[in-house]
């Protein structure tokens, strides 16, 4: 018995090690990529098992195992602690305090649990809303929406809805390959004008080789349209991509677009497998800002019977009186 435990955390010790290995050429294939989303799995599992070796005996393939797992957990907290929250004081001054609460939520076509998403949304109270893969019944179940959000886009080409508060001047639908893409929305706030993208890609595991180069493509439209944007800019939805996927970060480097920090723990939004709980989920669904929009927090919604989760963003805005005095 003793023996078969030792080997199973061999075992183990082995594969976590493989799988956080293969991470390191998440540029080359798409399933690589994809698995750059289970560092949370994968500190996990490695916790787990060095746990389990403290307590058995210790003879050399035990103590190599052991060192294997020391060696996985640091790699994963090397990636996963930036990303924590720290300790925030509450809004000091008026442009500090949330004035704009965006959300976004890929709905699932084959998702029925309607009532429950708009019940959702009039809970939370966001002044823009996003929904993606809105079809069959979804464009009719969320139209109830516009006694609230009474500026509503209906974009077939891309399957989502945008709602709003306030007016949408104007927007651009950028496509990117089949059926995927975003949508810049010009919304007039009370306080500036600030843009509004809803990005949906192309998921790559499901669209194949194709996919993943529609994806990349669309980050790097994102990234080529959007980057020189000085006033205030928000992107948020479904990018297929993890937070530490190396096309994602990438996007992030080349616009020096910040991460909304999250209200508690960087938590997985999607899941295929019981997306119900968050042990199998890994991080896809996220909100970005530039400079002139601060992202005050981002939060994971309740399960409401899609694959992912919504996500909802506070944002702080100057008013067009505070930017012109602060140049």
């Amino acid at each position: 018995m003793y023996r078969v435990l030792v080997a199973l955390c061999a075992l183990l010790a082995l594969l976590l090690a493989t799988a956080d290995g293969l991470t390191l050429f998440a540029k080359h294939h798409r399933y690589l990529d994809g698995l750059t989303g289970y560092r949370w799995q994968l500190l996990a599992g490695a916790t787990l098992l060095l746990a389990v070796l403290t307590v058995v005996r210790r003879g050399s393939v035990e103590r190599l195992a052991a060192w294997t797992s020391v060696g996985v957990i640091g790699h994963q907290l090397y990636w996963i602690l930036p990303l924590m929250p720290l300790p925030s004081s509450p809004p000091t001054s008026q442009s500090e305090a949330p004035q704009l609460r965006i959300a976004a939520f890929n709905v699932l076509h084959s998702n029925r649990r309607a009532a429950e998403t708009v019940s959702y949304f009039r809970e939370i109270d966001p002044d823009v809303i996003g929904c993606f893969e809105s079809i069959k019944h979804w464009p009719s179940a969320l139209y109830e929406l516009t006694d609230t959000w009474s500026h509503h886009l209906r974009i077939d080409d891309l399957d989502m809805d945008i709602f709003s508060k306030d007016p949408i001047r104007d927007h651009q639908v950028h496509r990117i390959g089949d059926y995927r893409g975003f949508v810049a929305c010009a919304i007039d706030t009370e306080l500036q004008p600030v843009t509004v993208i809803l990005n949906h890609t192309h998921p790559p595991v499901t669209f194949g080789e194709q996919g993943f180069v529609w994806r990349n493509d669309q980050l790097a439209a994102l990234a080529e349209r959007y980057m020189d944007e000085t006033s205030p800019l928000v992107v948020l939805g479904d990018f297929n991509a993890s937070t530490w996927s190396p096309y994602f970060r990438e996007l992030l480097k080349t616009t020096g677009w910040h991460h909304a920090p999250a209200a508690r723990l960087p938590l997985g939004t999607h899941s295929i497998l019981l997306p119900q709980t968050l042990c199998f989920a890994h991080p896809i669904d996220h909100a970005l800002g530039n400079g002139s929009a601060r992202l005050l927090r981002q939060t994971i919604g309740p399960y409401l019977g899609s694959d992912h989760r919504p996500i909802v963003v506070d944002v702080a805005l100057e008013s067009a009186k505070e930017a012109a005095q602060e140049s």
